[in-house]
């Protein structure tokens, strides 16, 4: 059910706990449940990481939201207890199988959503199921496991046929999604059943090997995985149909940002190394450590927050510190010492090949961040056959232990060393000539250099005649937001700026500003990440203001402008007289610099 929804897998555990409480008015299965959960080797694991969760909250920049959050550890928890306690030892085959059938039908539906879109001539359109299509690639994944360690420990042909059929299901399936993560943990995954099987499968080995070949072309070669997307980019022209469907276009637009974002949440981590900023308080804390715009999913500059950073380690780390890393590695190790455990007892691939498949699959995701892939990876724990009982975890503790130590160590005295990069500078701030309006999509073009750095709905720009810019909000974007940052980008388009060392930008400006919104001058420079000064605009008629700010040496890029949020339509915000200089240090009369 995982596959499908996170409704019904949550539909289902409510009903497996009702069914545990009711039943433990017996003394007799009172004990055993209590017996069960006491000897589980995850038991302290699972305590150390929501312990290490509530620390976060407490000490974090929003205790009250992290602890909201929190109760989503705390269910994964209940999950896996209830589970455990629920499936008896006798009925966890036929679990597994009816598991396996499950995620079959999803890939099966998956893969006619993208059959389907073709046939019709509106081209690829990502295999989803009922969710995210890298979030249902992710189940998926976990599920081939299963359908790989059932190949291996089938006894009888037509089962071995029953078990590979479903893996060609699922693993097409993981391939229409288009998700590269999911495909490299399969990768992981298959490299590992190959490694520990414990059976010679010739034809069923090259099948496999297969699929590994077919995935990792289509995962690192761009011009194989060109030509499996023109295969619906070609059906598309030849029906001359036009979708509104646009993931077929931006199918890869993140996969050039993952290092961007993984360096901003290292940033938020070396400022909060113990604790983090709290959990799920990222986005709270991202257009500090990284102002400038990131992509929406269209590939365009437009989203100026990120509450996710595309790495579990890094994700847990800025978060919950190194106290919340260590807890996430002790019980991932601790998983990875009952899955080999499980393999040495009872031959079983399902968990050994999961929990690779979880380590990096998570090297560009937060898999254990989604309700429905922690279900998916945690089931594998619960459904196990190796008895359970009690069991050493010295070296996930000390393995732990000592790449936390590692990571502080980072945090704390190594800076990582950063190119430095000359910019050249020449004022003033220029406007363009021409009569007619521009738009978003337009204004570069038309006003070069300025450009437009970030856009949240419609906006129309005019030459007020004055030497100045006048900028009109025409309707919100997503979720009812408006929100624009203009300006020039030093460096990254070609606008000139070569500061003596020690040197100061200074942005000034008059303004005049109309309605509720509001609006700041800013200066931001690039070195290892995003740092920004910025002056709020006074809402009051016309008024000057200025913000000035000495560039890091090494600065790779450096912009500034305006950030503006107004509150409603045909609200504007004009910039007259608008000047840039360099000075020999910071105005001593301007007025502080504020972030937004």
């Amino acid at each position: 059910m995982t596959s499908f929804s996170v409704s019904i897998m949550e539909i289902g555990c409510g009903l497996a706990l009702l069914s545990l409480v009711l039943s433990m008015g017996d003394r007799e299965k009172r004990s055993s449940v209590l017996e069960t959960i006491k000897n589980d080797p995850l038991l302290l694991p699972w305590l150390v990481f929501l312990a290490a969760g509530l620390f976060s909250c407490l000490f974090g920049v929003s205790p009250a939201r992290s602890a909201s959050f929190w109760f989503s550890d705390l269910l994964k928890a209940c999950f896996y207890c209830t589970l455990l306690c629920v499936l008896r030892a006798q009925s966890r085959g036929h679990a597994r199988n009816w598991y396996l059938l499950g995620a079959a039908a999803a890939a099966g539906y998956g893969i006619w959503q993208s059959a389907a879109h073709l046939a019709l001539g509106e081209g690829w359109v990502r295999a989803h199921g009922t969710m995210n299509s890298i979030t249902f690639a992710e189940t998926l994944v976990l599920s081939l496991c299963l359908a790989m360690d059932g190949i291996s420990r089938a006894t009888s042909r037509i089962g071995k046929w029953i078990y590979a059929c479903a893996a060609c299901l699922i693993f097409l399936a993981v391939l229409l999604s288009g998700a590269r993560g999911p495909l490299l943990g399969f990768m992981a995954a298959f490299a590992a059943a190959l490694v520990f099987s414990k059976r010679k499968m010739p034809f069923i080995t090259a099948a496999f090997a297969g699929m590994f070949l077919l995935a990792g072309a289509y995962k690192f070669n761009d011009s194989f995985r060109a030509r499996f997307d023109g295969v619906a980019m070609a059906g598309r022209v030849a029906s001359g149909a036009t979708s509104t469907d646009s993931r077929f276009d931006y199918a890869y637009a993140f996969a050039g940002d993952r290092a961007e974002l993984w360096r901003t949440g290292w940033q938020i981590a070396r400022d909060y190394p113990l604790f983090g900023v709290g959990i799920a308080n990222i986005k709270q804390m991202f257009s500090y450590y990284h102002p400038a715009p990131m992509p929406d999913d269209r590939g365009a500059k437009t989203v100026f927050n990120y509450s996710n950073v595309h790495n579990l380690y890094l994700q847990q780390l800025a978060e919950r510190g190194t106290l919340g890393l260590f807890a996430l590695l002790f019980l991932l190790f601790s998983m990875t010492a009952v899955a080999w455990r499980e393999y040495r007892q009872t031959g079983s691939l399902w968990l050994l090949c999961a929990v690779t498949a979880f380590f990096f699959i998570n090297i560009s995701e937060t898999s254990f961040q989604h309700a429905v892939v922690a279900g998916a990876f945690i089931l594998p724990f619960a459904l196990r056959e190796d008895g359970g009982g009690k069991l050493r975890l010295r070296w996930p503790l000390m393995l732990s232990a000592a790449l936390v130590s590692a990571a502080l160590l980072f945090l704390l005295i190594i800076r990582p060393a950063e190119k430095s990069r000359p910019l050249d500078f020449d004022g003033p701030f220029f406007f363009w000539d021409q009569p007619a309006p521009a738009f978003v999509n337009d204004l570069s073009r038309r006003a070069p250099p300025i450009v437009v750095q970030g856009a949240v709905g419609e906006f129309r720009f005019e030459n007020n005649g004055a030497n100045g810019l006048r900028l009109i909000s025409l309707k919100p974007g997503i979720n009812d937001r408006r929100e624009l940052q203009i300006g020039y980008c030093a460096g990254a388009n070609s606008f000139p700026m070569a500061l003596a060392p020690g040197n100061a930008v200074v942005l000034d400006a008059e303004t005049v500003f109309s309605g509720k919104g509001k609006a700041w001058l800013f200066i931001q420079d690039e070195r290892g990440g995003w740092q920004r000064d910025s002056v709020a605009v006074s809402a009051k008629g016309r008024s000057r203001s200025s913000v000035s700010r000495v560039i890091r040496e090494g600065a790779k890029n450096v912009c500034l402008g305006v950030y503006w949020t107004p509150s409603a339509d045909n609200e504007h915000l004009e910039l007259l007289d608008v000047l840039i200089s360099e000075k020999a240090a910071v105005l001593s009369g301007s007025v502080p610099s504020a972030k937004p």
